[in-house]
This record gives structure tokens, sequence and C-alpha cells, in this order.
């Protein structure tokens, strides 16, 4: 999972912002890799091995376009390693506390994400969409979309360019 949609809900609570963007937000773990029994030995090993690999970076599960993953695959500032029990953990602790606070969620916000999701689930982009107390709120799902939908195929990165644009002129006083 990445943190950057989860941190930046967390940062609308502490500070004034005026909306945001979201883009495949790290709010709900994939109950697909989170079952009970790996979240409880992750959660062990966590407490023994915090260190201890427990999952390979799987590039596959971020997009289909298989040219920007053998791009990532050769950049060297990419984390190409194992994620670690206790990194594994505190991820997913951080998207169930993020989850507690969206009805406290006052400010205007846009979220994607791709049905086909891997890595973080659409359920929690739903959740929000549904909880925030956001009078202005959006939520846009792609059914075939994946993780990473800026670097999907053209059809979705392009529709999700357009969003954003959109979303943002509507919102912006020039």
């Amino acid at each position: 999972m990445e943190m950057g949609g989860a941190v930046t809900v967390f940062l609308s609570l502490q500070v004034q912002i005026s909306g945001m963007v979201l883009i495949a937000p790290a709010l709900a773990a994939n109950p697909e890799t989170a079952t009970f029994t790996t979240v409880t030995i992750a959660k062990l090993m966590s407490k023994l091995l915090p260190f201890c690999p427990m999952a390979a970076t799987d590039f596959s599960l971020s997009t289909r376009n298989e040219k920007y993953i053998n791009e990532i695959k050769k950049d060297k500032l990419c984390f190409q390693g194992y994620w670690s029990a206790r990194t594994i953990v505190s991820l997913i602790q951080a998207a169930e506390e993020v989850s507690t606070k969206f009805p406290e969620i006052k400010v205007p916000f846009l979220v994607l994400h791709g049905c086909q999701d891997k890595v973080c689930h659409v359920d929690g982009s739903r959740k929000l969409f549904e909880l925030a107390s956001s009078t202005d709120k959006g939520l846009k799902v792609y059914p075939l979309g994946y993780h990473s939908l800026l670097n999907e195929p053209e059809d979705i990165s392009n529709d999700v360019k357009e969003s954003i644009v959109e979303w943002l002129e509507r919102r912006i006083d020039y």
C-alpha cells in the first residue's frame, strides 16, 4: 500500500486545505491478501522480527502498462525489495485508523480508484465517499483500472487526467 492518500486525508483534519484529489488512496487493505491469518502472522512477526521480509514488491499489481513496469523496474530510486512485517502492519493500522475519521472530512474532494486495484482496495474510497460529511465530493471508479491510474493504458490515464483538470477548474478562481 502506498500512503500518500491516507496521509492527505489525515492532514485535511489537521490543517486547513482547500480540497484534495486522491488517486487510489490507501484507505482499506485488500481482503484477498490481508486475510485474518495473514494479518495475525504479520502482527506477530512485527513484534518478534519487525524487519522480517513479508511481501515482495510486485509492479504488475500497479498497472497493465508493460512499458511503465519495465521503466520502474530499472529505476534505482524505486523500492525493489521486500516489505517488512512492521511496515505492512503499520500500513494496515494507518488505513484502519484513518477510516474512523471519514465522517470528519469536510473539505471538497475527488477520489479516483481502479476496481482491479490489488494494492489499495477500492472499498476504502467508496466508504470515504459514503461517510465523509463534505457536501462537495466525488468518486470515480474505473472497472478495469489498476492501482497506478495515471500509468494505465491511455483510455484510462487520459480520462483520469481530464477528470482531475475538470474538477480543479470548477473550483479555481482565475
